[in-house]
């Protein structure tokens, strides 16, 4: 009996680019899956960190008239909470983020900033209404919202490319305050 080559490769070949074609259209699809997993984690670490700013940003425009301390540190908790969480997905320029929100909330209402390193007792009142750093807190809380809400909508290969600017190089950037100079020599 002679093998007919031609028959033989009438079938192998098919079956060969059927296989290859299976083989390579399940690693896609593996790919696609786990691009499409990280992009959920990252949508849902961003709205958790965009609804904690956004309760920061509205206690510090009401500043003036919410000076429950127990309000304060509730949102603060749940803002440093959002951080944490979110830290292992977000990009590495926001690596700072905990730290330069408790700069500008320290600069805008005082101790509440550090209610994660405080037990209930040692909680104190608001520090005194200070309209310039106020609002130094609130430009700089929805300069980090657009940052988050870019990151949260950029594609997988930009967004860990998203840069957000810590809070004092923000100060002297905008040149609002220069650490080391006062507030008379900058205006």
């Amino acid at each position: 009996m002679t093998l007919d080559y031609s028959l033989l490769l009438d079938v192998l070949v098919p079956l060969l680019a059927v296989s290859l074609g299976a083989y390579f259209s399940a690693r896609l699809g593996v790919a696609h899956a786990e691009r499409s997993e990280v992009s959920r984690f990252r949508r849902e670490s961003a709205e958790e960190l965009v609804v904690a700013f956004t309760t920061l940003r509205d206690l510090l425009r009401d500043v003036q008239h919410i000076r429950d301390v127990e309000q304060w540190i509730a949102a603060v908790n749940a803002a440093y909470d959002a951080i944490e969480d979110a830290r292992y997905r977000t990009p590495s320029s926001f690596r700072h983020l905990k730290q330069s929100l408790r700069f500008a909330l320290g600069e805008a209402v005082g101790g509440v900033s550090l209610a994660d390193m405080r037990t209930s007792r040692e909680h104190e009142e608001l520090s005194e209404y200070n309209h310039r750093w106020n609002e130094y807190a609130i430009e700089y809380i929805e300069m980090v919202l657009g940052s988050i809400r870019q990151w949260r909508d950029a594609p997988v290969k930009t967004a860990p490319k998203v840069w957000l600017l810590a809070f004092d190089p923000w100060l002297a950037k905008t040149e609002r305050y220069v650490s080391g100079q006062g507030i008379a020599e900058m205006t």
